[in-house]
């Protein structure tokens, strides 16, 4: 499935990156996929994340996902302008708790999380709903391994 711009969803465009997370290993979700609002500075109740790969710069992740496996209903690999991407569909409640998600909190990072690696921070620039979409610096074999973990 392809998502145009112009289409009624709303994709989520998000620049890939590769990071190991440097969270206790009883902190970190059972989930293979999380999503987790994160702050740019440290705060009480906050865990570190290094983004290794693109910078120095840590992030800090809320200790509770915002989304897990379970919200997800499918994804998939797709193209964005000749390069791999991800396509993901959210349950039914999945959708709920994103569109509030984001609505509350535009401007403000949202962690994407495979087999506890930081795979992507994008920022929220809008209200996203059911339907989203991962792009950056990945291969084929790895957006097709994403997929596969993303859609359980």
């Amino acid at each position: 499935m392809k998502l145009s711009l112009l289409s009624a969803c709303i994709a989520l465009i998000v620049i890939v990156i590769s990071a190991v997370a440097g969270a206790d290993a009883e902190q970190q979700s059972t989930e293979r996929v999380a999503f987790y609002l994160a702050e740019d500075e440290p705060a009480e109740g906050l865990r570190k994340v290094d983004e290794l790969d693109v910078s120095s710069l840590p992030i800090y992740l809320h200790n509770t996902p915002v989304l897990t496996g379970k919200d997800i209903a499918k994804a998939s690999v797709a193209e964005d302008m000749d390069r791999p991407a991800i396509d993901f569909e959210l349950t039914p409640a999945g959708a709920e708790k994103l569109a509030k998600v984001s609505k509350e909190n535009l401007r403000k990072k949202l962690a994407i999380l495979v087999d506890g690696k930081l795979i992507a921070a994008p920022i929220i620039h809008s209200q996203l709903s059911k339907h989203a979409r991962i792009t950056g610096s990945f291969g084929k074999e790895e957006a097709e391994r994403l997929a596969r973990a993303i859609g359980g």
